[in-house]
């Protein structure tokens, strides 16, 4: 798969070789279903293989073949303006839910703010689930100290502010270690068992320190310590 902000070209294998899929139109997320969708000319495995999606608009799935979560972890916010200050963002793009901590914020966030932007979570002590994010707060006293992401869907978006960014592709969460460091610079040294610690942030007056755990070679949690 290639694309570019304009355009998205598909290639996959057949058994005669490489097929290639003409663009689908001025977007970089083609529709899913009818005149140029994605899925009538290019087989689901093969989309989910190549990590893409499509949108139906109108749908309860809303993306396809799978929902979106994106995970951001930007240190300026691209650079638009030198005062903007870091950013963690959050999304499901299918249910349109969302959590953002940003400059804005002038102490650590409440469990309240987590529950308008992600739904009710499930409670206990101290510990809060989103089951269906693959998401889990601890929260006592309902002030959220941590945030662990353990879901396979949840896609770590590349660093646009990276002088050494390459592939334009996000690494998931079950990713290999091999592929990981070759996907996203700032994971070039992520170690086969153990963490790797990225730089910390801090975000208004608030100090964020995000770590990739991995076990046996794969990335198994992404994890922010918040305070």
């Amino acid at each position: 798969m290639a694309g570019t902000a304009m355009w998205t070209v598909w290639a996959h294998r057949t058994s005669a070789g490489w097929a290639m899929v003409r663009p689908t139109g001025g977007n970089r997320i083609p529709s899913c279903r009818g005149d140029d969708g994605l899925l009538d000319t290019v087989p689901e495995p093969v989309v989910v293989e190549l990590r893409g999606s499509c949108v139906n608009p109108g749908s309860d799935r809303g993306f396809e073949p799978r929902d979106v979560y994106s995970l951001r972890i930007y240190r300026n916010r691209l650079h638009r303006y030198d005062d903007d200050g870091p950013e963690v963002s959050l999304q499901s793009m299918n249910t349109a839910r969302s959590f953002t901590l940003s400059h804005y914020d002038r102490k650590a966030p409440r469990l309240k703010a987590l529950r308008e932007g992600l739904g009710t979570p499930r409670r206990a002590g101290c510990e809060a689930r989103w089951p269906r994010l693959g998401l889990t707060a601890r929260a006592c006293g309902g002030r959220v100290t941590r945030l662990t992401l353990t879901g396979a869907r949840w896609r770590l978006e590349g660093d646009a502010e990276a002088d050494a960014f390459v592939t334009g592709q996000e690494v998931l969460i079950g990713d290999s270690v091999p592929l990981a460091r070759y996907l996203d610079a700032r994971l070039a040294k992520l170690p086969t068992h153990g963490r790797l610690r990225l730089p910390p942030m801090r975000i208004g007056r608030v100090r964020v320190a995000v770590s990739v755990v991995t076990r046996a070679d794969h990335i198994v949690a992404i994890d922010f310590a918040i305070r």
